[in-house]
């Protein structure tokens, strides 16, 4: 008996000696791979540019989506996700149209993606699989001005970020194409994609902050709109929901407008006291093609057509210009009107071909107000503030509230004259700039800068009768 079991002792022994030997090679649980979330930003110091990532990366990266797929104002097949409120952020590339919506938490592999660096840094998946909705969290955008966005000082590419108070301009007063956001301290491009859930409606007159996302692509920095509600309008502004656009695409290029009411009662007359029609010489608007400027080809569209004005006055001041005059069936029941002009670089203007002085943006800064009048040359008060424009080459945007009878007396009316502005509106838009040449031909002449009128857009809280 006892042999018996001094030889199965040895036997096991033998056994789990052997059993022992063959595994000496292979790692024990806590040796195994195991998987490791890095930071964005490491993921950007470490791979970005070079290469196809090992498949075998046990590295990942978590975030929040701040895109979103149901809005549709970013590419289907992309998303940007940021690490915490104060890290970075990266575009990601799906292999085909994800559901990853604004505040999903997102948990993504890097293995076998690639990081392309071009204009901004995208990450491409390696398989949609790699990505995958974890819970849900939020990003507080961090505030900052157009200027110090421009500035580089800070990582703000593919982060969210609130923009103060400033207004939106382009797209005719609707959400498309590219708009430009302006806060005081700058502007900076906004692009609305022609899927965007939001394209085509109306945005704010004004805007008290913004929420968006930064991109850059090529050298172009943009905020883009994530969602609509995102962009907040003071509560005592009237909803536009309809814009009426004047666009002059109807009149031929070469036509000079001067006195005549060549589409919708439209008339340009001159601003002096003397109240000569334009036709006189004051305020010679000519609609011209955008191709047929060599000095501003650069800002127009080539096959587009747009209103010049040559302020050519005979007057004996060291000012001049005129307002342009709209009054039209249209005006009755306006919220809003508002005009996107630019100074030219033109220095001579048609038939007179004197040499304007070197545009100074301080001496020669165009100034616009809007104005109302009880009729033809009848009171005229000011509705909104003075605007300077102080550069050349780019279109402004102009916008004034038309108010109500109440705010008509406090613009300065009287309560009669209020009725009868409402009854029958009288706009204008006051145009004034200082001379850059003074020259004679037939009696004394006066030149400025060269204007160039783009739209005239008017907006209603309702969509009127007419326009359905």
């Amino acid at each position: 008996m006892k042999k018996t079991v001094k030889f199965c002792l040895v036997a096991f022994l033998s056994l789990s000696f052997l059993v022992t030997s063959c595994n000496k090679d292979s790692p024990s649980p806590q040796e195994q791979e195991i998987p490791e979330r890095i930071s964005i930003e490491k993921l950007k110091t470490d791979f970005s540019g070079k290469g196809i990532i090992s498949s075998d990366s046990r590295f990942f990266v978590t975030g929040v989506v701040i895109t979103d797929a149901q809005e549709k104002n970013i590419e289907n097949n992309r998303f940007i996700v940021q690490d915490g409120n104060t890290g970075q952020g990266i575009v990601v590339e799906t292999r085909s149209a994800h559901g990853f919506s604004f505040g999903d938490s997102v948990k993504i592999s890097i293995a076998g993606g690639v990081i392309e660096a071009a204009s901004e840094e995208i990450f491409k998946l390696a398989s949609d699989q790699r990505a995958e909705k974890v819970g849900t969290g939020t990003i507080t955008a961090r505030s900052v001005t157009v200027e110090q966005l421009l500035s580089g000082t800070q990582p703000w590419q593919s982060t969210l970020v609130k923009l103060g108070p400033g207004s939106f301009s382009g797209g005719e007063g609707y959400y498309s194409g590219k708009l430009t956001y302006d806060d005081g301290t700058g502007s900076v491009q906004s692009n609305i994609m022609d899927e965007a859930a939001f394209r085509g409606r109306v945005y704010p007159l004004s805007v008290v902050q913004f929420t968006g996302v930064v991109r850059k692509i090529a050298d172009e920095w943009r905020v883009d709109i994530v969602r609509q509600s995102l962009v907040e309008q003071p509560n005592d502004l009237p909803g536009i929901t309809y814009i009426y656009t004047e666009n002059f695409q109807e009149l031929e290029a070469g036509t000079s407008i001067a006195g005549n009411r060549p589409f919708e009662g439209l008339s340009f007359i001159s601003g002096n006291s003397n109240s000569w029609l334009m036709n006189y010489g004051n305020m010679d608007f000519r609609v011209t093609g955008g191709n047929s400027e060599p000095s501003d080809q650069a800002f127009l569209e080539n096959n587009r057509t747009y209103l010049y004005g040559g302020v050519v006055g005979r007057s004996f001041t060291t000012e001049s210009g005129g307002p342009l005059f709209v009054n039209i069936e249209k005006l009755k029941g306006a919220k809003m009107i508002a005009i996107n002009l630019a100074n030219s670089f033109k220095d001579t203007f048609d038939d007179f071909p004197e040499t304007l002085d070197l545009f100074d943006p301080e001496k020669h800064a165009l100034r616009v107000v809007t104005i109302g009048l009880t009729g033809n040359w009848g009171k005229i008060v000011s509705l909104g503030d003075t605007v300077r424009i102080n550069d050349q080459g780019k279109f402004h945007r102009i916008m004034t509230t038309i108010p109500d009878k109440e705010g008509l007396i406090e613009c300065g009316f009287t309560e009669s004259e209020a009725d009868a502005f409402l009854s029958n509106p009288w706009v204008g838009f006051r145009l004034i700039t200082s001379l850059r040449s003074t020259f004679t031909t037939g009696g004394i002449r006066q030149m400025t800068t060269p204007v160039v009128v783009k739209s005239i857009e008017i907006g209603y809280e309702q969509r009127p009768d007419w326009a359905n």
